[in-house]
């Protein structure tokens, strides 16, 4: 359990440094700027792991929240509380 709520602290602290980090200020000959700036995927289908249940979930699940997208979990046969 600490695992996982370290885990989501993590992610939440890139979740506003994902774009300098990843984003460019790109040179260009002219007087106007050019910028990239990543954009979220849209939908990402995450299968989580079946050996630790919320560790796993929380470790695919976290990147794809953080980086604005909307995900679709397909969870653990064995272990489906940790996804509830």
């Amino acid at each position: 359990m600490a695992a996982a709520i370290d885990r989501w602290v993590w992610y939440a602290g890139w979740a506003d440094k994902f774009a300098q980090v990843v984003g460019a200020a790109n040179p260009v000959s002219g007087a106007y700027f050019n910028f990239s700036l990543p954009e979220p995927t849209g939908v990402v289908g995450i299968c989580a792991p079946q050996e630790s249940s919320l560790l796993g979930l929380v470790s695919v699940l976290a990147p794809v929240i953080a980086t604005g997208n909307t995900a679709v979990v397909l969870v653990s046969q064995e272990r489906p509380l940790p996804a509830v």
